[in-house]
């Protein structure tokens, strides 16, 4: 070999580089694994007329809770709405846990045993979890609370709850809506029937790190009878992405003057699934499911 070519074969990788060529052995970078999901569930049962209940739902060792849902059915009698449940509270209690409240209403004064379940979604490499949250309250009647909590820039939203509380007197509140905002913020929003002390608050659950974000959607017609369930499912996550945190909405008191009880909001296969029945019968109305894919 002349010593010219050796030089030539000696600059050729500078020469590749100068171009933005990698050279073929240059190993590209692996993506952050964040852990594969994982499901776990806790119960609790009703019987009566105004029984509250409080389910945590905790994550097994070494994962951390990403999202989480919840399922509070329903039951009728001689064709009529019998018993339901209006949850207060679906989000995280802690670091590896889900919390669900809620309370039971009963037309008659002996129903059937429901049971309420609380479902969280967890992953071991989630990476630190930040939390943003945000409230709205009010004292008139037929108030209607929307809080919003936004993520920090730099911070993709991975998960979202909320909870609602009232003052002394319990006061009924009707959530419309539950959900992701994009990526970046989660919207909490209901409407309370009495007067009282009532403050609704949003909780946007943000990582900061490697794995996409992705939002899928879906939608079904509110039923106009008390005693039918909707259920509206999204779109599969993308590849290999799973839904570890979803949410819904429903009609307010503008437009439509359906009113939603929500019965279920939680994963189903690579979508989400959000279930309600319509109080307000016959009024028509929308129901919709949002999954956050990552």
């Amino acid at each position: 070999m002349s010593k010219g070519s050796a030089s030539a074969l000696c600059l050729a990788p500078a020469a590749l580089l100068a171009l933005g060529v990698q050279p073929a052995t240059a190993a590209k970078k692996k993506p952050a694994d964040l852990g594969k999901l994982k499901t776990a569930t806790a119960s609790a049962t009703t019987t009566n007329d105004g029984q509250a209940v409080s389910v945590t739902a905790t994550c097994p060792d070494k994962t951390k809770a990403v999202g989480g849902g919840f399922d509070a059915p329903i039951a009728t009698d001689m064709g009529a709405l019998s018993s339901f449940h209006t949850v207060t509270e679906s989000r995280r209690a802690s670091g590896n846990s889900w919390r669900v409240n809620a309370t039971r209403f009963d037309a008659n004064p002996v129903g059937p045993a429901l049971v309420v379940t609380a479902e969280v979604y967890c992953r071991s490499g989630a990476g630190k979890i930040a939390e943003r949250s945000d409230t709205d309250s009010a004292l008139d009647p037929t108030s209607y609370f929307t809080a919003v909590a936004a993520c920090p820039l730099g911070r993709a939203l991975v998960g979202g709850g909320f909870q609602y509380s009232a003052g002394p007197q319990e006061v009924p509140l009707l959530m419309s809506q539950n959900r992701p905002s994009g990526t970046v913020a989660w919207v909490a929003s209901g409407v309370g029937l009495a007067p009282g002390s009532q403050t609704l608050s949003a909780h946007a659950y943000c990582r900061k790190g490697p794995g996409a974000v992705r939002l899928r959607t879906g939608t079904a017609a509110l039923p106009t009878t008390d005693t039918a369930v909707a259920s509206a499912v999204t779109a599969p996550c993308p590849g290999k992405l799973q839904p570890f945190a979803g949410g819904y909405r429903s009609p307010g008191l503008g437009g439509s003057s359906a009113l939603a009880v929500h019965t279920e909001s939680r994963r189903a296969g690579k979508s989400w699934r959000t279930s309600a029945i319509n109080i307000s019968d016959p009024d028509p109305g929308q129901l919709s499911s949002f999954a956050l894919c990552s």
